[in-house]
């Protein structure tokens, strides 16, 4: 007979549960959980969290990413099998730390039941939200500062630069702090140097932020073209570090750092048609491809500066000429937002695929779109953040419901930080979502007859157990 403290009484040898997962055999106790080797019959104890107390265990389980699920006087916690330890939820270490659980069940869907003594049932999903807000990442920054439209964003591992309709906002997520950076303007877009700088296109011009530093005008591009407006909807870097400008009304512009001149493209096409503008652009190695209000899909080789339009002839067929963003997609295709779905076209190929109602999504007209690094489509609308699985034709749309700030997207404010973490700007403040942590459920329904009407006459059950 095994026991854990032969010198001591039987209620502290007391054995509440056992779990077998693999070669192990988890062993609650009133002094938590220990882990039982089977080959050596040797016990182990499961450290608890620093400082504290390990719980009086009720029940052991698993979830279907291998984590051990324990129910105890004081809520439910989780243990890593592989490194024997307890692991937090986001930012606590149970869930219901008051209620006593004392049973669990994980459902065919994903879902979580907890039965505890005197609190009744609980249900939920116990892995750390996809979806959250500045407020809850950073919480000492004032809520009221943080609940404005987000216009534009980008980020890296110290700080978050929003833009807005009255200038840029720099947060600082390692002093949690905010600052407000006047720019005259709608800021528009941002993209960050190869110096590591940020770039800040607006209604009024080209701004220049050094992290943490000063925001200074950039007039040097616009110098050289006394008939150019500096109104900038768009802007992008080169390989070569160089800056692409979409202008409104006055095509693109092409800009060094450093020089005291720049390239104009596109002037006499933006200014056929009153309103028109680039409104996205997308940079590859030869081209420069470029999205405008009215005219459909330019685009400009960039050496030799020759513009054409992408259009039927060569396979291209937009269901609206209003372009909202043009994005890099999977395998050398293009991702074309309009105000009437998504376009995905391959320029090699001259092909192209129409996404909108009646490939699920919520809303045609789309603000944004991007691919991330499993090659999953997203689309930004109004009606919410859709998703769409690679070589699948399933759409998912996540809300204000799933945990997102706000439902209604902005257009062109997304930042994919290629680390696992997107920023998408919203008309209610910033929503972070986290990819790797959106559950799926993947179970199909079962399908079965509750009832048989004939003639609007219920059929009587024992019938319906007939043969």
């Amino acid at each position: 007979m095994l026991q854990l403290f032969p010198d001591r009484t039987a209620r502290d040898n007391e054995i509440r549960s056992l779990y077998r997962l693999g070669d192990d055999v988890w062993v609650g106790t009133r002094f938590g959980v220990w882990r039982l080797d089977t080959h050596t019959m040797a016990l182990q104890e499961v450290p608890f969290f620093q400082g504290g107390r390990s719980p009086i265990v009720n029940t052991i389980t698993s979830d279907a990413q291998g984590m051990l699920l324990v129910g105890t006087y004081s809520g439910m916690y989780r243990i890593d099998p592989q490194s024997r330890q307890y692991v937090m939820f986001r930012k606590h270490q149970a869930l219901l730390p008051t209620v006593n659980v004392r049973s669990i069940f994980l459902d065919r869907s994903g879902v979580i039941w907890l039965g505890s003594r005197e609190n009744g049932l609980y249900y939920a999903r116990h892995s750390k939200s996809a979806f959250s807000s500045l407020q809850a990442v950073l919480p000492r920054l004032d809520p009221e500062q943080l609940r404005q439209t987000v216009t534009a964003v980008t980020a890296n591992e110290r700080y978050i630069w929003l833009g807005t309709a009255a200038g840029l906002l720099e947060i600082d997520r390692e002093h949690e702090t905010l600052r407000k950076l006047s720019t005259a303007g709608r800021v528009n877009a941002l993209v960050q140097g190869q110096q590591h700088e940020v770039y800040v296109a607006t209604d009024a011009g080209l701004f220049r932020l050094t992290p943490g530093g000063t925001l200074s005008a950039v007039t040097a591009p616009f110098a050289s073209l006394p008939n150019v407006a500096a109104n900038i909807r768009d802007i992008k870097v080169d390989a070569d570090g160089s800056l692409w400008l979409g202008l409104w009304g006055d095509g693109i512009v092409h800009w060094q750092p450093g020089s005291t001149t720049a390239t104009s493209y596109m002037s006499k096409e933006m200014r056929q048609k009153i309103g028109d503008a680039v409104q996205a652009l997308a940079v590859d190695d030869t081209s420069v491809w470029v999205g405008s209000r009215y005219s459909g899909v330019y685009q400009v080789d960039k050496r030799t500066g020759q513009v054409q339009i992408v259009d039927s002839t060569r396979g291209l067929a937009l269901p609206s000429q209003d372009v909202q963003c043009i994005e890099p997609g999977n395998a050398g295709q293009l991702l074309i937002c309009t105000a009437t779905g998504l376009v995905i076209y391959n320029p090699t190929t001259q092909q192209q695929e129409l996404l909108d109602k009646r490939a699920g999504l919520p809303s045609e007209n789309i603000f944004g779109a991007f691919v991330d690094k499993h090659h999953d489509l997203w689309l930004m609308s109004s009606k919410g953040l859709t998703l769409r699985k690679d070589q699948t034709q399933r759409t998912i749309t996540f809300t204000v419901q799933d945990g997102m700030v706000a439902t209604e997207l902005v257009f062109n404010a997304f930042y994919n930080d290629g680390r696992g973490t997107m920023y998408l700007g919203t008309i209610e403040g910033l929503s972070i979502v986290e990819p790797s942590y959106i559950w799926i459920n993947e179970v199909p329904p079962k399908v079965a007859v509750s009832g048989i009407r004939i003639n609007n006459q219920r059929l009587p059950q024992s019938m319906m157990q007939q043969p």
